[in-house]
């Protein structure tokens, strides 16, 4: 009788990537000649790294730098003064706090700024040394030990507007070591126990007026911030969280704390999120009774080592990190990173070296009659290639038990094995395909089916019904397009062949664009891929052989290369990814709304119980100022669960698809393809999505559909970009 064994992962592609393989210096030896205390990347990838240095690479760089992704550069003549230990970007602009007096060689008070040419002073700074800096929208808040700012008496935290210092209402009693801003709320980490005049052990919140404790706070001191979704993850001195053991490291879910495994055995300065996973670095050598040397993965169940880590002396400390696409850059005092000579900063590439897994294997078999065949099923990603392997015994060799790999079709695969068959046999399943990394600024989205339409039955009727949609992998734009981003390409369209009719408005460089036509929308699209050069999507006819440069051509489905460069979501990808990998949930977060989430227009609160803000609430508070629109940077709010930032409010998107003609519209979703469908094959106006800044939660419904017609450029609708998972 045939005796099977089913053999499950202990490893996964994502794992491969801790290897010393991975690790690299940054622009060769030598490093940096001190220590690394902060670093941030910009949507460009590029990295600033600021500390106690006067050189990098061999480049003389005063206290901070900038990587270019192949080079360092200064910036200026640097900063004059004993260090930088903290940046914020926003825009084009660069903020960096720290213990100074000059930056550029112009008097600058311990916080200054950078706008790409020259250094400038916020005003008249701050008294004493800054610790941490915080940028949203047009308010700079930095935090430290000072108690003067701007001339005034400010205790440990302070609001820079663009002209002038405020106060955060009596302000904490001790120092401010982080600093976090979450939609319209800052989050306050350090040494103090009280935050404007409440108890709040080492952690507080300031929602633009008052300050709230998060539960009974931490023991101990909170150095460092990452959040991903509604969650909020702190690390730092501490040991207990509300009052449970959370070892230097802990989640905040917006009513109570929690544990991450048994945390770390030392302090946690450092923390970045990046898609599903959170990497923490610090002067803990283990995690999760993992030993780690100093930096280490949470990939939510579990703590895993990077390779071997950093290493080197006795005072070790990974004390910055920073992701950019496929890299993990980490900062501190070290002389060693994989093993590998690495003074002070370091490189992980997160693409899996190896892209193999294994899956768990289930085996179907009568065992009463040997000689009929017998079935192995396994849990499979509808696209994947996967392999059987068999042996004998399982200390004999894997062989192949497919000519060519299997290419999953859904999502339990099973195979058929003929029978007879009475020697004993093992069979494991490898995964031959690892999840693509995304490219900078963007996030993938992973394939798979979602429900589309309106699962409450409160919207139109264009809405339903409810249906299964599967969608194939896509990378997305975090952000909507910003000022910047569409000036970028712009200029270097206006210089290859192309011509837009829409002028393209924002309120700043780092708000969206807004008031584009569809049509350039897609034409920037293309101008955006041969920038990058990549292929094209969009051309001017079925054959696919004249990019689409000028004019307004109707572009039809088949005059697209679905598996070329960026191109408009289609309206099932945007609404896939907008739901965050989550079902049956109104908006990208939950089930109700407020300000805090995102930026709409709360008139008709009445209307909609689940809209939460106050009875007398209007426009956001926060940006309706300076004239219409009232839109918002695209960094203010948190991301939804796939790192999509915006997904409701803001601005509405422009989608691919047509709406469709009179009553096809309506009825679409009852006949509509359920493997990537594109949308109907004509119409008058096309798809825009996610609601924004001038209308009310029921349009910010992940279900809601709208549409216009393609030449309208009103001041709500902007747009972001895809890209097909297959690109580089």
């Amino acid at each position: 009788m045939m005796a099977a064994g089913a053999l499950v992962a202990l490893a996964s592609n994502a794992e491969t990537a801790g290897e010393d393989s991975q690790w690299t210096d940054m622009g060769g030896l030598p490093g940096p000649d001190g220590e690394i205390h902060s670093m941030v990347v910009d949507r460009s990838g590029n990295v600033y790294v600021g500390g106690d240095f006067s050189a990098i690479g061999n480049v003389k760089a005063n206290k901070i730098a900038k990587w270019d992704g192949s080079s360092w550069s200064p910036l200026g003549s640097g900063i004059d003064g004993r260090l930088v230990l903290s940046l914020a970007v926003s825009g084009t602009d660069l903020y960096a706090g720290g213990w100074f007096n000059t930056a550029g060689g112009k008097p600058a008070n311990n916080v200054a700024k950078w706008d790409g040419k020259a250094w400038s002073p916020l005003g008249d700074g701050v008294d004493d040394l800054v610790f941490t800096v915080a940028v949203s929208g047009r308010n700079v808040y930095v935090g430290g030990v000072f108690t003067m700012a701007g001339g005034k008496a400010m205790e440990s935290i302070a609001q820079w507007d663009g002209s002038s210092w405020s106060a955060l209402g009596s302000g904490l009693d001790n120092w401010v070591v982080s600093l976090f801003v979450s939609g319209t709320d800052l989050y306050a980490g350090g040494s103090f126990t009280v935050a404007g005049g409440i108890e709040a052990n080492h952690i507080a919140k300031w929602d633009g007026t008052t300050w709230s404790s998060l539960g009974s706070g931490m023991n101990g001191d909170v150095l460092a911030y990452a959040v991903r979704g509604s969650d909020l993850y702190v690390g730092g001195e501490f040991t207990k969280a509300g009052g449970n053991d959370a070892n230097r490291i802990a989640k905040w879910d917006g009513s109570k704390w929690s544990s991450l495994g048994s945390g770390t055995d030392h302090w946690v300065w450092a923390l970045e999120q990046s898609g599903t996973d959170l990497y923490a670095g610090g002067t803990f050598t283990n995690a999760g009774g993992a030993v780690v040397n100093h930096v280490a993965k949470w990939d939510g169940k579990t703590w895993s080592a990077l390779g071997s880590g950093v290493t080197g002396g006795e005072k070790t400390k990974v004390g910055a990190l920073a992701v950019s696409g496929t890299n993990l850059y980490a900062g501190g005092n070290f002389n060693l990173a994989g093993g590998k000579v690495s003074t002070n900063i370091a490189r992980l590439r997160l693409q899996a070296a190896a892209p193999l897994a294994l899956a768990p294997l289930a085996i179907i078999h009568n065992r009463t009659r040997p000689e009929q065949p017998f079935t192995l099923s396994w849990p499979a990603k509808v696209g994947r290639r996967y392999q059987i392997h068999t042996a004998t015994d399982l200390d004999q060799p894997w062989t192949p038990l497919l000519p060519t790999p299997r290419i999953a079709s859904a999502t339990l695969e099973s195979f058929e094995l003929s029978g007879p068959t009475r020697a004993r046999a093992f069979f494991r399943i490898l995964e031959l395909d690892a999840d693509p990394v995304a490219p900078p600024g963007m996030a993938l989205i992973p394939a798979g089916q979602f429900q589309m339409g309106d699962t409450f039955n409160e919207g139109d009727t264009d809405e339903r019904p409810v249906h299964t949609v599967q969608v194939s992998a896509f990378f997305m734009d975090q952000f909507e397009v910003t000022q910047e981003l569409w000036d970028v390409v712009n200029g270097w369209a206006a210089n290859n062949g192309y011509g837009f009719d829409s002028e393209g408005k924002s309120k700043g460089p780092d708000h969206p664009v807004h008031s584009i036509m569809w049509f350039d929308a897609v034409k920037w699209c293309n101008a955006r891929s041969e920038m990058e050069g990549r292929v094209p999507a969009y051309y001017t006819s079925a054959d696919q052989t004249e990019v689409y440069r000028a004019g307004q051509v109707n572009v039809q489905n088949d005059w697209v290369k679905w598996n070329a460069g960026y191109r408009l979501p289609t309206e099932a990808e945007w609404e896939k990814a907008a739901r965050g990998g989550f079902a049956g949930r109104r908006f990208p977060w939950g089930n109700t709304i407020s300000h805090g989430q995102a930026n709409y227009s709360s008139f008709a609160r009445r209307w909609y119980n689940y809209d939460l803000n106050p009875l007398t609430a209007e426009y956001h508070p926060s940006y309706n100022t300076d004239g219409r629109p009232y839109t918002n940077p695209v960094n203010a709010f948190p991301p939804n669960g796939y790192g999509l930032h915006d997904m409701a409010g803001n601005v509405s998107e422009w989608c691919w698809d047509w709406y469709g003609p009179p009553l096809v519209s309506s009825t679409y979703y009852r006949s509509s393809p359920s493997n990537d469908p594109r949308g109907p094959a004509s119409g008058s106006w096309r798809v825009d999505r996610g609601g924004n800044w001038d209308f009310h939660a029921y349009h910010l419904r992940s279900a809601e559909r709208f549409a216009n017609l393609p030449t309208h450029t009103p001041n709500f609708l902007g747009f972001r970009t895809v890209l097909p998972a297959a690109q580089p």
